[in-house]
């Protein structure tokens, strides 16, 4: 299951995981997370205080699937995601 973390997470298809933070303030702005996913995000909320930042088109893009943020959530998950607590997206 996910457990809340302070930094966030930017979890790649390869499986390399990369905490974040973001580069102003307490918040990430809708462009470092756009920059992160490759597009469009999409916001899923998980337990724990938890939200999933992915890419809202990843499906239809084809985009390959990511096994470690699938594994991590129990979600079917493609293209590169970043995991964050609450309250840090924009």
């Amino acid at each position: 299951m996910v457990k809340p973390a302070k930094v966030g997470q930017w979890i790649k298809v390869d499986g390399t995981i990369i905490p974040v933070l973001p580069s102003k303030g307490t918040r990430f702005e809708l462009k470092e997370l756009q920059d992160m996913v490759g597009g469009y995000v999409e916001r899923i909320k998980l337990p724990k205080s938890m939200v999933l930042i992915a890419n809202e088109d990843g499906h239809p893009m084809g985009l390959p699937r990511n096994p470690t943020a699938s594994q991590m959530t129990g979600l079917d998950l493609v293209g590169d995601v970043v995991l964050l607590p609450r309250g840090m997206g924009w």
